[in-house]
């Protein structure tokens, strides 16, 4: 399990960096990273990309010590799994609307106690080798990886109760569709860590 400091520059203030793209070749990401940002967003919705695309696109970014992380196209947990296990510390989901569907991502990107995530002998475990502890790396990954919900409509932005306690961040998005009423722009939550509780930055 590879550690980040993404939440930790959060929760003191700091600001982070990166790119969403939905480009397939991992010298891009390299590159990228060499360049100094702190994140990629691998863009799993617009592109045309797999689980295994993933995997050589998380390489690419741990060895520049960027943080991978990826948007994934449906609410699918077993597709939610190939893209974890290939090592992104990260899921964003679009288009969220309710609470269920919320709590449903939740349910597939963290393992018990805390969701459904299932358990295997993959790359994001270190094939549980190395000397690598299952307890601890459970433990461990439930504390690191992120769950990042996107809600872009404006109507689910007014009625969606996010469960508070296992959010990472919530985007909201622009969008320019005319059948739909969307916010002006996007915020960004922020993560107070110490005791897990999060907030919305207020759009402006």
């Amino acid at each position: 399990m590879k550690l980040h400091t993404l939440k930790q520059r959060w929760a003191s203030g700091g600001a982070a960096v990166g790119v969403i793209a939905p480009n397939r070749d991992p010298v891009l990401a390299e590159t990228i990273g060499l360049l100094g940002f702190d994140f990629y967003m691998i863009d799993g919705e617009h592109g045309a990309l797999s689980a295994s695309d993933a995997e050589h696109l998380v390489r690419a970014c741990e060895c520049v010590g960027m943080l991978p992380l990826a948007r994934v196209r449906s609410l699918d947990p077993k597709l939610i799994l190939q893209f974890l296990d290939a090592g992104v510390m990260g899921v964003m989901m679009p288009g969220l609307t309710r609470r269920d569907e919320v709590e449903a991502l939740v349910q597939a990107i963290k393992y018990p106690p805390v969701g459904q995530r299932g358990l295997g002998p993959v790359r994001a475990a270190n094939y549980m080798l190395a000397g690598t502890v299952q307890a601890e790396y459970v433990q461990q990954a439930n504390a690191q990886t992120m769950v990042l919900p996107q809600i872009e409509d404006i109507a689910a932005v007014e009625a969606i109760e996010v469960p508070t306690e296992t959010i990472t961040e919530v985007k909201r998005g622009k969008k320019v569709q005319s059948e739909r009423k969307f916010m002006p722009g996007y915020v960004l939550a922020k993560l107070l860590m110490n005791d897990d509780v999060y907030h919305l930055v207020k759009n402006t």
